[in-house]
C-alpha cells in the first residue's frame, strides 16, 4: 500500500522524511537561545534518550501531543518535518510558549500560522552545520534556510 499524497500548503511535501534522529548542534543551540533571550528550554518535545537537548524530554512513546504544553513554561520543540502543522496548532491549542526550529517553507500553511503566533526569530546562518546525528556525524543545512522561533501560542493566530 501507498501513503496518500501530502497536499501542498497543508503539512508538507516531504511526507516520509523524520527529522527525530537528528538534534541542534550544542553551539547552535546555546547561540539561539542566548539570542532569543527567553530563558532555557524546561522540556525537549521531540527527543530520544540519545538526541535529547534538556534533563526532560518526551521520547516518542509518550506522545507529545498527548501532553498539555501551557505547563511546561518554555519548551524546545524541533519536531520531525511531517509534524509541522500539528505541532502549531498544538502551541496554539494550549497557548504554549516554545523555541521552534523550523525550515522557512513560506509557501505552507502551518509556515503561515506560525508567523502569526511569533515574537521574535533567529535565522541560522546557511554555513553553519545544524543538525547532528546519533554517531555525532554533523550536517550542513538544505537549500533552505532554517529560522528559531520565539513562539507564544496565546497570540491570536
Amino acid at each position: 500500500p501507498t501513503e496518500p499524497k501530502k497536499q501542498r500548503g497543508t503539512d508538507t511535501d516531504h511526507g516520509s522524511w523524520t527529522t527525530s534522529a537528528y538534534r541542534v548542534v550544542d553551539e547552535v543551540r546555546d547561540g539561539i537561545i542566548a539570542t532569543l533571550d527567553a530563558g532555557t528550554p524546561t522540556v525537549d518535545a521531540f527527543a530520544s534518550p540519545v538526541n535529547a537537548r534538556f534533563p526532560k524530554f518526551w521520547p516518542r512513546q509518550d506522545d507529545a501531543f498527548e501532553k498539555d504544553w501551557r505547563k511546561e513554561g518554555l519548551l524546545w520543540i524541533n519536531p520531525p518535518f511531517e509534524k509541522f502543522s500539528r505541532v502549531v496548532q498544538k502551541i496554539a491549542q494550549d497557548s504554549a510558549r516554545a523555541i521552534v526550529i523550523a525550515p522557512n517553507w513560506t509557501h505552507l500553511n502551518w509556515h503561515k500560522a506560525l508567523q502569526g503566533i511569533t515574537l521574535s526569530r533567529v535565522l541560522i546562518p546557511k554555513n553553519k552545520k545544524l543538525f547532528q546525528n546519533d554517531e555525532g556525524k554533523t550536517f550542513a543545512q538544505r537549500k533552505w534556510s532554517t529560522h528559531a522561533y520565539l513562539v507564544d501560542g496565546s497570540l491570536d493566530l
